[in-house]
């Protein structure tokens, strides 16, 4: 273009290395990306601003775009990385103003400057669109992990306390299907504890949390309530298929073998609670809890289901 062949063939490659990191997002290298960038983009102002051109042309005013650029392409970044990105971009500068050599490749054509800095300007914009891009990509993987965090338990991998709370305060007023409470405690699990470690303890609650996953029909929300006990919601029109799937759980942990680290092999069982899930979420769970208590009360390793009116519970709440 306008007899500048060889400018126009690198200008053309730079422009190929920007597009590159677009590929880097789509195989989810995104911070491969943002220094693929940010170093094109400091390479291409460098070589135009101080072996192409002389400083006259301004190329290397371009560099000051790279400080901020660096904040967003690389927010989770350590400071240093800006650091060092700035300094570069200070010495860049310096270099560029003071000279490498005192004859340039090209003559930088004055009448045309409006048409380079235009074009220039392109580039930069597309650059910081890209900033923009990866720093919103971060942005969103960093709240979802954030949100992941919040509702699951670290220990079992499957859903904690606060979301299964929410979650059954979202179907008791937002669902016309009718559901069941089953609240599930190990017995005994402090002797497990003491008799083969915490080690074991941990072992026995992702087993016992993995056996439930794999019975459980499917879409029901299983999650850990904290320590050795563990809830269910369970769609089903059925009072006796709610126990049953009580009754199923209970038998799969009873016959299940666990091992401790030492090689023993040993037994735990589980007391369940059943309940109805209504409207009021909160006495639901409370009559869920008064059954397993029950079940506790009845000798362990049973299933006990909430005969009592939710009416009669807020009688006696004081």
């Amino acid at each position: 273009m306008l007899g500048y062949y060889p400018l126009a063939l690198l200008t053309a490659l730079f422009c190929i290395s920007y597009g590159l990191s677009f590929i880097w997002i789509k195989i989810g290298k995104a911070y491969y990306a943002s220094y693929h960038c940010l170093i094109t983009a400091f390479t291409h102002f460098m070589i135009y601003s101080t072996v192409i051109f002389d400083r006259n042309a301004g190329f290397q005013w371009f560099l000051i775009a790279i400080i901020p650029a660096s904040f967003l392409m690389l927010p989770n970044a350590s400071r240093w990385h800006h650091f060092m990105f700035a300094v570069a971009v200070m010495l860049g500068m310096t270099v560029s103003e003071i000279g490498l050599h005192y004859e340039p490749l090209f003559d930088f054509p004055t009448d045309y400057r409006t048409v380079s800095i235009f074009i220039e300007g392109i580039l930069l914009v597309i650059t910081l669109n890209l900033a923009m891009e990866m720093s919103n990509k971060a942005i969103d993987k960093y709240r979802a992990k954030l949100t992941t965090l919040s509702q699951k338990d670290e220990l079992t991998q499957i859903p904690n306390r606060r979301f299964f709370m929410s979650s059954i305060k979202h179907y008791a007023i937002n669902t016309k299907q009718t559901h069941f409470i089953l609240t599930l405690d190990l017995d005994h699990f402090k002797k497990i504890n003491d008799q083969y470690g915490h080690a074991t303890g941990d072992d026995a609650l992702i087993h016992v949390a993995n056996t439930i996953n794999q019975i459980i029909p499917k879409g029901t929300l299983f999650a850990r309530l904290g320590g050795e006990e563990f809830a269910l919601l369970c769609q089903t029109d059925f009072k006796k298929h709610a126990i049953a799937i009580a009754e199923e759980i209970k038998e799969a942990i009873a016959t299940h073998h666990l091992t401790s680290t030492e090689g023993e092999h040993f037994y735990c069982t589980a007391s369940i609670g059943v309940a109805q899930l209504t409207q009021n979420d909160s006495l639901s769970m409370q009559l869920s809890d008064k059954a397993l208590y029950q079940a506790k009360a009845q000798g362990r390793n049973c299933v006990v289901f909430a005969e009592h009116d939710i009416k009669e519970v807020e009688t006696n709440e004081p």
